[in-house]
């Protein structure tokens, strides 16, 4: 009995990129084009002999820091020098936690320009909060998605009779 090959994580089709490279040439930060041979966040030509993304280290460190979830959350931080940036708010230095300003709902730790220091047109923007802010803006959002779910169940209803 032969076993069954599991499908390919991006389109088989060699003319469709992976999203995440899709996405490295759609970002707003990135210069790269998507022309094979040039780095990934400069375009500038890849000279190296074992480099196939990044032209330097560099340049590999800036995408991480504004796509990568760890590191963008750490540079988010160290840029707030590790306080709430919420005007007047006296919280403990090192008590705080990164906001993505647009809610993602938990689906924003992979990877993407989500994950961007400042808003843009993909919904980047982080912001460093201590936790009782963080608590309070999450409740909000929490609040609000069990609103418009209850209103959306309310219109089913209405229109199934």
């Amino acid at each position: 009995m032969a076993t069954k090959r599991a499908p390919a994580k991006h389109p088989v089709n060699k003319l469709e990129l992976p999203p995440l490279v899709a996405e490295r040439i759609s970002c707003e930060l990135s210069k790269w084009t998507g022309e094979i041979g040039r780095c990934h966040w400069c375009n500038e030509l890849i000279t190296g002999k074992r480099r196939r993304t990044w032209c330097s280290d560099a340049c590999g460190r800036a995408w991480q820091r504004e796509h990568i979830w760890r590191f963008a959350r750490s540079a988010a931080k160290r840029r707030a020098k590790y306080r709430c940036t919420k005007p007047g708010c006296t919280a403990e230095r090192r008590d705080c936690e990164v906001n993505h300003v647009q809610a993602l709902n938990g689906l924003g730790y992979g990877p993407g320009c989500h994950h961007h220091s400042k808003a843009d047109a993909h919904g980047g923007g982080l912001e460093v909060l201590c936790r009782a802010h963080h608590a309070e803006i999450t409740a909000a959002q929490a609040t609000a998605r069990a609103t418009a779910r209850r209103e959306a169940k309310e219109a089913t209803k209405e229109t199934t009779l």
